[in-house]
């Protein structure tokens, strides 16, 4: 069965329109593809310590497996501390994805974050 990589800031159980979309289309072509998904920490929005993200680094959601990127645990909501969040989460999908996907596989990238 073909390889098919999602990479993106956000999927399931986030419940932006990014993650829900994303989600879908990646339930419905585990059907045909071996899907797997480099998504950013689950549970973005909320406020929780970085034990609780970390319990979440890779699991399979019906059968998409999805490995995750560990929080930085700074701060969303002031300006510097957001960047660097940004660009560090950029770095880590990035690093992930190139010690994980072959040259063959399809690879899906969505616009979040930008960089990638």
């Amino acid at each position: 069965m073909k390889k098919v990589w999602i990479v993106s800031e956000f999927f399931a159980p986030e419940e932006t329109a990014t993650a829900h979309i994303l989600t879908k289309i990646a339930n419905h072509i585990s059907d045909y593809y071996d899907v797997n998904v480099i998504t950013g920490p689950a549970f973005y929005e909320n406020n929780k310590s970085k034990e609780y993200y970390d319990v979440f680094i890779q699991e399979t959601l019906s059968k998409v497996n999805v490995q995750r990127v560990s929080n930085t645990n700074l701060d969303k909501n002031r300006l510097i501390t957001r960047i660097l969040r940004f660009i560090i989460l950029t770095l880590k999908l990035t690093m992930k994805l190139g010690k994980n996907v072959l040259k063959r596989y399809a690879v899906c990238i969505v616009s979040n974050p930008a960089p990638l």
